[in-house]
């Protein structure tokens, strides 16, 4: 992969979703552009960022990307949520 980190690309990403700029299905491109990174990092990055957005978004915990404590943090709020 390259020098950039995950976190930092998956909050690039969530700056361009929240803008309403592009349709993120067009993600990988931007990535491309951003960042130099080729057409299948990008796809990973973008498929990865894709999957794990709900339980990112939903952990004001600040905990790291797709970790158990990240996903326990999630699934509390949605508990909660349900009750």
């Amino acid at each position: 992969m390259n020098s950039y980190s995950k976190t930092e690309i998956f909050e690039f990403l969530d700056l361009v979703r929240n803008s309403g700029a592009i349709n993120m299905y067009d993600g990988a491109k931007i990535l491309i552009s951003e960042y130099g990174i080729t057409r299948n990092e990008a796809r990973e990055y973008l498929i990865e960022w894709m999957r794990t957005y709900s339980e990112r978004i939903h952990s004001d915990k600040g905990y790291e990307i797709g970790t158990k404590e990240g996903y326990d943090a999630f699934s509390a709020k949605r508990d909660e949520a349900g009750d």
